[in-house]
């Protein structure tokens, strides 16, 4: 990593101290100041958050002692009385002023914390001591100066400010000092928008990428217009209601199954041209190896739905559950058997059942599946490799690099000549999708050349001899980071790699390996024809 310029060194301390320290992983001042300006505004919620706990703790209670509830007032009929007043204190000219629970529900309203304190009676009046006055000066709008008082209210108001200041300042130097050192902003504020979604971070669990985000809402958005081409013809009754069923595999904090359910049902919409047709149900499942992930999904899901980020119908339409994808694909396979052995699963997971239990359909087939599954090869990932610090000193290994199937003593059983560790998931998605007959398979890849060899994949996986004969001539296509699409060959060529090496943008990665089947290859074809010669002249399906 390049040194920093002194010259912007100087800038950044002369502007904000902390700032410095934010250049060590920002490496440019206008990114500093976002970062800084994101933690700052993250203390002072918290600093807040606090306040309000601690007031609604010590509001929640009337005084009790013989004193305080004769200096308290309760008037029938005045409790919703909204009037702030001010509670001076009690010296030889000033009478003593009582309020009314009222007048305390005004305090609540307006914010601030009432000080319960102690009236003197009659009798001890004598021994309060009070404090004079201090004079202060002060400006009006038109620039002319005056004395006045500064009561002793006064500086209780200033000394609350200041400490607020001082709780802010010190949350918000640690977070910086945590920052500096590599840990990813979203670990520290917590949250990361994604879509218009509000997606909760913490350790042990992928953050969600920006990448990420942009194929999920591009498959979205199509899945909007295929679904009201394709059913559009169907008069919406309880007979012809169809349910459209997503598969999120590796689903970490469950992003992309939230967001997919939030472009095909939008929150607070009615159904029209931006949502799914009404005779089309949604049911989406998440699943995922790690329990912390599940765990956080179902917890943004929530989330989610109380901010009315997500439509209501995702508490019913949306679940997360822990399945091991690795282990679930070798016990399935091609045959019969093997093939139920796989819907059974996860169709109990997504009616929250067990396997032996009779109340739901072990054989329905799913329509889709999209996955983010571990990609990073053991070499890009350690000291010295394409991964950066910050991902591999504090996000979750397993989400990165592909471990083992649960239960399994060596990743020899899984090992073929031809499949690098980096691809270990590939096939095996592939696998479930043949065993589901699902009709959309959407694959997050690390780069474009990852992209080539999941392709070849699919070759193998999906020709006629391996596919049921409703996945023949499937469609196939990569998504870039740019939103731009090439169509691959459904047939192998001897010159791929060349052909694909060379149509290849170093600067623009291939993001996502995309297998369209059925009756979704035929709406996609009709949508967007073939756009590149040299990738379709030798495929015979497009």
């Amino acid at each position: 990593m390049p040194r920093l310029p002194p010259a912007l060194i100087r800038q950044a301390t002369f502007q904000n101290p902390l700032l410095t320290l934010l250049l060590r992983v920002c490496r440019d001042l206008p990114s500093a100041r976002n970062e800084l300006r994101w933690l700052r505004e993250h203390a002072r919620d918290v600093v807040n958050t606090k306040r309000y706990t601690s007031h609604e703790a010590s509001t929640s209670v009337l005084p009790a002692s013989t004193a305080q509830v004769e200096s308290v007032r309760i008037r029938k009929h005045e409790v919703k009385k909204f009037t702030v007043r001010t509670v001076k204190v009690p010296t030889e000219r000033t009478p003593i002023r009582t309020y009314n629970v009222g007048e305390i529900s005004s305090l609540r309203a307006e914010g601030l914390r009432p000080s319960i304190r102690k009236v003197p009676t009659q009798n001890e009046h004598d021994n309060v001591r009070t404090s004079k006055p201090a004079k202060i000066r002060t400006w009006h709008d038109d620039g002319v100066r005056e004395l006045r008082l500064r009561s002793q209210s006064d500086e209780v108001l200033i000394t609350g400010e200041s400490n607020e200041h001082v709780q802010v300042q010190k949350i918000l130097a640690e977070n910086v000092g945590k920052r500096s050192k590599g840990m990813p902003l979203q670990y520290i504020i917590g949250n990361q928008p994604f879509g218009n979604l509000d997606i909760l971070c913490q350790r042990r669990v992928l953050i969600p990428r920006p990448e990420t985000e942009m194929y999920t809402e591009k498959v979205g958005n199509l899945l909007l217009s295929a679904l009201n081409s394709i059913y559009s013809s169907t008069e919406p009754s309880s007979q012809s209601r169809k349910k459209f069923r997503i598969l999120d595999l590796c689903t970490g904090s469950g992003c992309i199954a939230l967001l997919l359910h939030s472009v095909l049902k939008p929150p607070g919409r009615l159904c029209d041209n931006t949502a799914i047709p009404p005779n089309i149900g949604i049911e989406i499942l998440g699943v995922d190896n790690s329990p912390d992930a599940v765990s956080l999904a179902r917890t943004n899901l929530k989330h989610n739905i109380s901010q009315k980020l997500l439509h209501p119908d995702a508490a019913n339409e949306v679940s997360f559950h822990n399945v091991d994808v690795l282990a679930l694909a070798k016990k399935g396979g091609d045959g019969d058997d093997r093939r139920h052995h796989v819907r059974n699963v996860l169709n109990g997971a997504a009616a929250d059942v067990g396997e032996d239990d009779d109340s739901y359909s072990p054989s329905e087939s799913w329509d889709m599946i999209i996955a983010n599954p571990p990609y990073i090869g053991p070499k890009d990932y350690e000291l010295g490799g394409k991964t950066e610090p910050s991902v591999r000193d504090y996000e979750p290994k397993q989400a990165l690099v592909p471990g083992f199937a649960r239960g399994q003593d060596s990743y020899y059983r899984y090992r073929s000549s031809s499949i690098l560790v980096a691809d270990l998931f590939y096939w095996p998605l592939m696998r479930i999708a043949r065993a589901v007959d699902a009709k959309l398979l959407v694959m997050e890849v690390g780069d474009s050349e990852q992209a080539s060899r999941v392709c070849k994949q699919v070759f193998n996986n999906y020709s006629p001899d391996t596919a049921s004969p409703s996945q023949f001539r499937p469609r196939l296509e990569t998504w870039r980071d740019d939103g731009s699409v090439r169509i691959i060959p459904t047939q192998p060529s001897s010159n791929f790699d060349a052909g694909f090496e060379e149509a290849t943008d170093p600067d623009i990665a291939d993001r996502a390996v995309v297998v369209w089947t059925d009756q979704m290859a035929a709406w996609r074809r009709e949508t967007l024809p073939a756009s590149n010669p040299e990738f379709d002249k030798t495929s015979p399906t497009d």
